[in-house]
């Protein structure tokens, strides 16, 4: 996923620093290694904070409606799930299409942490990280391997679209 989260970073600095969007939605690293929360980037500089990963769970779709009443344009950066709340939007006539540029991120399915404290595995986690169909923890104990169905969301178990169902621009290959 640090892969595809550098790719984010990079857009985002760029579309920020050439005035495509004028804001953009995304999430960034909250307080405990868990905690990816979403975030509003203004400033190219800002970008570096961006974060993809495991956890970022929270849907970014509902803080367009906001940025509407402000006239912004903005970037988004919408999960499979994500676009179809967006969608809906669209739908309601809460948000006009062309004052948003998306970002579609295919999703592997988000990392439910009370799934790892119930397990006993969040103990002295300072990160975790996502190899293909694993979970690899990381901290005081070094690594440790964890097949990441087991510590999934129940939603992301049963998701439809793990691919954004729509998109400006599509930041990495879609899952099969």
């Amino acid at each position: 996923m640090e892969t595809v989260a550098e790719a984010l970073r990079v857009r985002a600095k760029k579309a920020l620093a050439n005035g495509e969007v004028d804001r953009i939605f995304a999430w960034k690293r909250g307080e405990f290694w868990y905690d990816a929360t979403p975030a509003v980037f203004e400033t190219a500089g800002e970008t570096d904070e961006l974060l993809w990963d495991s956890f970022c769970v929270a849907n970014l779709s509902k803080y367009l409606v906001g940025a509407q009443k402000q006239g912004l344009t903005v970037g988004v950066f919408l999960k499979g799930c994500d676009a179809l709340a967006f969608n809906q939007l669209l739908k309601d006539n809460r948000i006009a299409r062309e004052s948003v540029r998306v970002f579609g991120v295919p999703c592997p399915g988000m990392v439910d942490p009370d799934k790892l404290k119930r397990a006993k595995l969040h103990r002295g986690l300072s990160q975790v990280k996502r190899r293909g169909d694993a979970l690899l923890l990381c901290g005081k104990k070094g690594e440790q391997e964890a097949a990441a169905r087991d510590y999934l969301y129940e939603k992301c178990l049963a998701c439809r679209p793990p691919n954004p169902v729509v998109y400006d621009e599509l930041m990495a290959e879609l899952h099969m």
